[in-house]
């Protein structure tokens, strides 16, 4: 029985991971903690402690908890997800998440 409820479970993560895959195309996600921000772009560090940088483009959006924020409400320290495009060898935002902390109690 064990088994039988392994084998689907695995199966029914690969069929998801795939439908995320496919989903966000050619886009790469880059999550972290916001170390700088410019006018043009966004340093993050990753839990795994690397440093990226991602340009900032004109046609990016920029949302928190759900709604639609202006470029400069992301601040160093702030929680970050973005979906990147890679150009050139680097990558340019496509969308920008920050993060909402959450309650403590």
């Amino acid at each position: 029985m064990n088994t039988h409820r392994t084998i689907i479970i695995s199966l029914a993560a690969f069929f998801l991971a795939a439908t995320f895959a496919v989903a966000h195309g050619n886009l790469q996600h880059v999550t972290g903690t916001v170390t700088k921000v410019s006018a043009d772009s966004v340093t993050v560090t990753t839990a795994a402690g690397k440093t990226v940088d991602v340009a900032l483009a004109a046609d990016t959006t920029y949302s928190k908890a759900g709604q639609t924020i202006q470029k400069t409400a992301i601040q160093v320290g702030d929680r970050i997800v973005i979906h990147a495009e890679p150009e050139d060898g680097k990558l340019s935002a496509h969308t920008v998440e920050i993060g909402v902390a959450k309650k403590t109690h």
